[in-house]
């Protein structure tokens, strides 16, 4: 049995929209990178090699706001 990946909780963004989590596999690359996006457009515009990078990228960049 695969043990579920533990992901952080991903706080909300500050226009009251529930962000998502982009993936994109990069020309080269064998893994996919991750980023957390919203739909207002607020989002720190660096991708992360696990989802679980992004989410903490995503937290600290709301919590600057």
């Amino acid at each position: 049995m695969m043990e579920k990946e533990y992901l952080p909780e991903i706080l909300p963004c500050p226009c009251g929209k529930k962000p998502t989590i982009a993936t994109m596999l990069p020309d080269g690359r064998t893994r996919y990178v991750y980023r957390i996006i919203c739909d207002c457009g607020n989002s720190p515009q660096q991708w992360s090699v696990s989802k679980s990078s992004a989410i903490r990228l995503w937290n600290a960049f709301i919590a600057t706001k």
